[in-house]
């Protein structure tokens, strides 16, 4: 369905559509969260097993492949010799740095990571922030799917299953290099840097599949503990 939908209605219409889609799970992920006061944890737990339900069922259980040409294009072209998913990630990167330390949106997103009460007691209407970091948390994720399908040339429901523990690492990564102890974006994209050289090493050196979980599993127990040890210190 997803391979006529995009012969239908062309390339750029449909990422938009799917990017749209994600923006709607997002919204209304925060709106659970920011205005009925469930956790982020369960609220995002339950709308994504909604919206794997809703996959399958129109995809029948089954990868689809065989997209145009034009959109596997977006992800296996290259700008100046770098490869467009580079270009990608560091601009998405760098328009969500400006965001957050540039802007009086992300000045009080912070604060409101940094102490939500003192946030509210100031005057910073909480819920609303809560409900824009869902739907750019979401925005970015739809973004990321479907770069993965044109990267793959396959789509399914579960698809981003495989990435979950490599964000997490790349995360918490990046939370002990620049600023210990916080989640920023320069530490998070030299996160991804660091344990995607690390992982495709790995794979490149024929180490079986199971010693690669084991390691990522390691790496990310070290980066938390490491994260921890660091934010105390800068505490104290």
């Amino acid at each position: 369905m997803a391979t006529q939908w995009m012969d239908s209605i062309g390339v750029i219409p449909s990422v938009l559509l799917a990017v749209s889609t994600g923006i709607a799970f997002g919204f209304g992920n925060g709106a659970i969260v920011a205005f009925i006061g469930i956790s982020a944890f369960i609220g995002t737990l339950g709308t994504g097993a909604i919206a794997q339900g809703i996959v399958q069922k129109i995809t029948g259980g089954s990868a689809k492949n065989g997209f145009p040409d034009g959109f596997l294009r977006i992800s296996s072209d290259d700008t100046l010799g770098i490869p467009n998913e580079v270009w990608i990630m560091f601009l998405v990167g760098a328009l969500l740095w400006l965001l957050l330390t540039r802007t009086e949106v992300g000045r009080r997103i912070d604060a409101i990571g940094g102490n939500r009460e003192a946030a509210r007691l100031a005057g910073i209407r909480i819920s609303r922030y809560i409900l824009l970091v869902f739907v750019i948390s979401a925005t970015c994720a739809a973004f990321a799917g479907m770069l993965a399908a044109s990267e793959l040339d396959s789509a399914y429901a579960n698809a981003g299953d495989t990435y979950l523990l490599d964000a997490f690492t790349a995360c918490f990564i990046g939370a002990a290099v620049f600023k210990p102890g916080e989640f920023q974006i320069p530490g998070t994209l030299v996160g991804v840097l660091i344990s995607a050289t690390l992982f495709n090493g790995l794979s490149q050196v024929g180490v079986e599949a199971y010693w690669q979980f084991i390691t990522k599993g390691l790496i990310l127990v070290l980066a938390v503990a490491a994260s921890g040890v660091l934010l105390k210190r800068r505490t104290r």
